[in-house]
Parts: structure tokens; sequence; C-alpha cells
């Protein structure tokens, strides 16, 4: 008899690794298939796991060899590692093998799906295993939710700025301050996310990977968590698995976030980080299709003064297009769009020119010591680099002597060594410049006098 033999880990296995499980049942199956002499064409090992087919590539594989008659059975630990999915895939799975003649074979029973016994209680396991599932899904969520209520941090991955051990986060003291560095930027020097994330290259500030990949994405996720204020969060992303087994995730809106007080010590001052909130909002810009004109670009912008509630626009087909309260209140009347349009740019220009502060030797994005202590950090890393490329420098001689590198290995190790150590001093040497840099324009900062220009 051809058979294959399928291996998966379960969740009723989690308290061993997917190696220790699958070496496990595979000695067993093995065994199983030698007493009773069966032709093994293939042994498949899911390395992952999951409830849906479509995540389970070896599973697909498997279904397909069924639907081309390669064996006469598989062997499998039990029923439900076929699949605990839903109804729909489960039946699946079982019409294939029944289908095309395939038994399923357990080192307890062996499935015969022709036979009405056979597959009645299979159904019958499928319809336990889900229910199973249910449980223990359930379970896992009450297990999440307590934890979180025991102000525990639950997410595999510690964020940017932190260590995570055991159940809570602890600082790292070179991340945050790059932490506290984006938050300054943002919410003192006006700056976006976009600038953000170039500023942190061209200052040779790494990332938590330890290279300069920086994007817009990466610093907005940084400034919208509330991780760095002392909570804990669940529930930020809602994930999806399409028919291909691909992962999406959905970001929720923060009103349906779980946030708890967190036993880990903040970033981030929470009126700050209200702040870079405030300023989020107040930069977010309705979209627009690319095909149609923006007909209204105060949308959002202008409140009745009578209520408080939005204006929103009204369209005439044979007048311009004016805006209203939205609650009708009658204590503000309606005005047309292009006259509120011209009034708020007019206050407006008047408002920039009686703010207008020219510093005519400052550079508005430099404020205080907090880009210096990140700029310092930066160098100290690497300094600590510095001295590991000596280390390894030191040993080369020692396995020169030794007889372990001929010449030529040694002159090439050395040479890459000593490409890095010029090009580290390098970047010390452009660090600290900057740093000179900012002393210097802080200093004119405090003893300059500014003057103002009125129109």
């Amino acid at each position: 008899m051809d058979v294959c033999i399928y291996l998966i880990k379960s969740r009723t296995d989690d308290n061993m690794s997917v190696e220790e499980v699958l070496s496990k049942h595979k000695t067993t199956l093995l065994a199983l298939a030698q007493k009773n002499k069966y032709n093994i064409l293939d042994i498949k090992e899911e390395i992952v796991s999951g409830e849906s087919i479509a995540r389970r590539p070896k599973m697909l594989e498997l279904l397909k060899e069924v639907e081309d008659n390669k064996y006469d059975a598989v062997l499998v630990m039990d029923m439900d590692r076929l699949g605990r999915g839903n109804m729909r895939e489960q039946g699946l799975i079982l019409e294939t093998f029944k289908e095309y003649n395939t038994k399923i074979m357990t080192p307890n029973k062996i499935y015969d799906l022709d036979n009405e016994f056979d597959e009645e209680y299979s159904e019958f396991e499928a319809f336990m295993a889900r229910r199973e599932l249910k449980i223990i899904k359930k379970r896992l969520h009450r297990g999440r939710m307590k934890s979180l209520e025991e102000d525990n941090y639950i997410a595999s991955v510690a964020p940017f700025g932190y260590i995570k051990k055991g159940t809570t986060l602890f600082i790292n003291k070179r991340q945050s301050d790059i932490v506290k560095l984006i938050f300054n930027l943002y919410v003192n020097k006006d700056f976006g996310d976009a600038k953000i994330a170039k500023y942190l290259i061209e200052n040779n500030i790494p990332n938590a990977n330890n290279n300069l990949n920086w994007d817009k994405t990466t610093i907005r996720t940084i400034l919208k968590n509330p991780v760095y204020t002392g909570k804990v969060v669940w529930g930020k992303r809602r994930f999806k698995y399409d028919k291909k087994g691909n992962r999406t995730s959905e970001l929720q809106d923060m009103d349906d976030w779980k946030i708890y007080d967190g036993k880990h010590e903040t970033i981030i001052d929470e009126k700050i980080f209200n702040k870079a909130q405030a300023i989020a909002k107040k930069r977010h810009h309705p979209r627009v299709h690319s095909r149609k004109k923006l007909r209204n670009p105060l949308v959002g912008i202008i409140k009745c003064g009578g209520c408080g509630a939005t204006m929103t626009i009204r369209t005439c087909k044979n007048k311009p297009d004016s805006i209203r309260c939205y609650k009708n209140c009658g204590k503000i009347k309606s005005s047309y769009i292009y006259l509120i349009e011209e009034r708020v740019l007019s206050i407006t220009l008047k408002e920039l020119k009686k703010l207008k502060y020219e510093f005519k030797y400052k550079r508005n994005y430099i404020e205080n010591n907090t880009e210096i202590t990140a700029l310092k950090s930066t160098i100290q890393t690497k300094k600590n680099e510095l001295i590991t490329i000596n280390q390894q420098k030191d040993k080369l001689y020692d396995l020169l002597e030794q007889g372990i590198y001929s010449n030529s290995t040694f002159l090439d190790r050395m040479k890459t060594l000593s490409s890095k150590i010029n090009s580290i001093n390098r970047d010390i040497e452009d660090l600290e410049t900057k740093i000179s840099f900012i002393n210097k324009l802080e200093h004119l900062k405090k003893n300059t006098l500014p003057w103002f220009n009125y129109y």
C-alpha cells in the first residue's frame, strides 16, 4: 500500500516546539508504516500551524496529490490534524478523500470514508474538533484579557525604545533617546513624518534593525503608540487571511483599542503624546478623487459660531456653492464659499505678517539638548563598534602567527577591517561637527535679539 505521512503541530502540543512534535509523531507513524509494510512515498512536514487550508501549503499539496490518486492512504496522528477549520474546509478535505478512495490512518483507527459508519464517525470527530477549537480560542482570549487587566505587556515584540523581559518592558536607553527626539521634532519643530525619517537617515541614527531604513510609516507608528506613555494596548489591528493564505491587516480606530495602564516606565510624557495626536489630527487632509475638483477646501475647518457644529457644503444649480450649519441652529446664516475663502486667506496672511519672526542665523528645526543627546548616543555606539573591530584586528595577528591565516587572507581581512574603521571614524567626525553646529546656533539664539517685521 502506497502511503503519505502528514505531520503538523496542534494547539494541544503548545508545551513542545514544532521540531519536537514533528520528530515524535514521525517516529510513531514510521513505526506504524514499518509494522504494516506500507510503501512511504512522501513525508509532509507542515512547519506552519493554522486552521485554514490556505495557510497550510503542505495540506494543499497533499489534497492535489490525493486527487491524482497518488496514495492509497494518508497516515496522520489524529483525525483532527487534517483540519480544524470551518465546516466548509473540513467538508472539502473529507469529500476529497472519499471521492478518490483514499483512506485516513491513525495509530488508533483506519477511516474508510466509503464505509457509512466511518464517514459518520469522521464527521462527528470533525464537529468535536471544531467545538474544541472554539473553546481553546475563547480560553486564549480570556487569558489575554486577564493578562492585560493585570497590566502585562502581551505582544510578542517590544516596540522601538523598549526591551521585553517576561511580561513587561524595560527601557532601551539608546533607542528611547531616539523616540524622544522623534516626538520633539514632531511636536516642537513642526517636522512631518517624512522629514523626521530623512533627518534620522542624514544623521546616521540607526533603527531597531541597526540600519538606516527609516520611513514615514515607521515614524507614524511610533508617534501613535500609547505604549510610550506607560500603557499596554491590544486590538490595534484586525488580521484576515485571503483564499491564498496571505495575511492582511487593517488598523482599527483608536476608540476600539483596548488600553490599560502598564507596569513599564514611560518614555514620553502623556501631555506631549496627546499634543502629538492633536497635531496629527489637524494635519489630516480630506482625500480628493484625482478626477474630481475639491468643491470645499475648507471642509472640516469652518465651525458654526452659534453652536460649534461643522459648516457643510450646500450646492445650487444657478448659484455659487455655499456653506451652512450642519445642525441648522439658525444662529449663523449661510454664506458663499468663495467669500469665506477670501476672508480666511486675508486674515491668515495678515496674521502671518504680524507673527513673522526672522532670526537671521538660525534654522528653525534646532531647539534643545534632546537632539544632542541622541547624536551623542549614536557616537558612543560607533565608538563601541570601533573597540570591537580593533579587538578583531588584534586577533588577526595571532591567527597569522599560528599559521591559521595565510598572508593573503591576513591582508584581505586587515583591509576589510581598516575600511570599516575609517568609515566609522568619518561618521563620528560628522556627528561631532553636527553637535558643534547645534551648540553654535544655540549660542546665537541666546545672544541675538530677534526682530519683527510688520507690514
